[in-house]
């Protein structure tokens, strides 16, 4: 982690900060897991005894935590249904003896929060980083709600949506969104000849790539022809992508597949698009942002505050081939409006989502769930063994 990071973070006296741990599903290259490296060693650095445990593998993501200071458990699990996570998961609870459990994904979420039963941890919250509609996410939340204390979500949106879909008080859930690193703005420049379209995350049906190749093909000739297509990401939706792509288009198609650092990607692209079916509040975008490039993105949950107007970018309907063709036809014919739209959306995330603010939000919220009464030693001597 940068040193500076760490040294901004004033540190406060009067806050009583006791040991924490942070759980999440893997250590892999993702968004959720990106930003719980940042929070977990932001949090140190403001004096958090921090413990980072993975259900399954340690995955690329324990060095830096590890280069930190914070130690790292892998649980060696697998996917939902292994059933060997709930004992393993408990047993190291029991061992770091916690105060708090911090859970990241719905993986970790659903086993932490009964293991932490089990295991006597006194507050258990449960990151939420996308609302997820489906029926047995749903389900599995609401039959556990009852053993969680407080829940944060990655947007306000999703917030209000996972409260409703899982029937969560309004006043057990709050937002604290992702944060971001700024590059120098003087640096870059628009991108033209040719027009490279970056389509960065996962090749998923979340992500809808197939609605992007779409939109691409529906462009006036001359734009389409006189521009190219980047994937960078991997997913089920892959094979399936490439199989769709034709013979005359293959020099304009590229596939990258996943990027550890993206940055020469964002640096060299015309702009992001990003035309997902649901989201929490997307890295991707905030990302483009950070790095100046204009964003195309769908009005969906977390995506809608960070650009909340087309000051900031272009909001298209999710699935919409023909409106997010149209977009993409706008963005490439004006290059003055990409360039403004880009400088405004940097500016918004240099001043709202910088990592600095993010961490200083779970500091505050995370120490307000601590009260007196539950930050002593029977903090949580009233909870049972399952």
């Amino acid at each position: 982690m940068p040193s500076s990071f760490s040294e901004s973070i004033p540190l406060s006296a009067s806050i009583q900060r006791v040991p924490l741990a942070l759980c999440i599903n893997e250590l892999d290259r993702g968004g959720a897991e990106k930003a719980l490296v940042r929070i977990a060693c932001g949090l140190q650095a403001l004096g958090w005894p921090v413990t980072v445990i993975s259900l399954r593998e340690r995955g690329p993501l324990a060095e830096p935590l590890e280069a930190a200071g914070i130690p790292v458990h892998a649980l060696e699990c697998r996917g939902m249904a292994d059933l060997r996570t709930l004992g393993r998961l408990k047993h190291r609870l029991r061992q770091i003896k916690p105060a708090v459990l911090l859970t990241f994904l719905h993986q970790a979420g659903f086993w932490g929060r009964l293991a932490a039963r089990g295991a006597r941890v006194g507050i258990t919250v449960c990151g939420i980083r996308v609302a997820d509609r489906r029926h047995w996410v749903r389900w599995t939340d609401r039959l556990t709600r009852s053993r969680v204390d407080h829940y944060i979500a990655v947007s306000e949106h999703v917030a209000r949506t996972h409260a409703k879909l899982c029937g969560i008080p309004p006043d057990r859930i709050s937002s604290i969104p992702n944060g971001i690193d700024c590059g120098n703005e003087s640096s870059l420049q628009d991108r033209r000849e040719p027009a490279r379209i970056l389509f960065l995350g996962r090749l998923t049906r979340q992500k809808d790539p197939l609605t992007l190749l779409q939109a691409w093909r529906s462009m006036p000739d001359k734009l389409r022809n006189a521009s190219e297509l980047h994937f960078v990401g991997h997913g089920d939706l892959s094979a399936k992508l490439r199989a769709a792509i034709t013979a005359e288009e293959q020099d304009r198609i590229c596939f990258h597949g996943h990027q550890p650092d993206v940055t020469e990607f964002l640096q060299q692209s015309t702009m992001l698009v990003l035309p997902s079916l649901w989201e929490g509040m997307p890295n991707a975008v905030l990302e483009a942002m950070a790095a100046k490039l204009p964003v195309i993105a769908t009005q969906v949950d977390g995506t809608q505050e960070l650009i909340p107007d087309s000051r900031f970018g272009w909001l298209v309907p999710p699935g919409d081939v023909k409106t997010l063709s149209a977009a993409m036809t706008e963005a490439l014919r004006n290059p003055q409006e990409r360039i403004s739209r880009a400088a405004a959306a940097l500016e918004r995330v240099q001043t709202e989502f910088s990592w600095e603010q993010v961490v200083q939000q779970y500091d505050q919220q995370l120490s307000q769930l601590i009260s007196p009464k539950r930050a002593n030693s029977e903090l949580s001597d009233d909870r049972n063994d399952l």
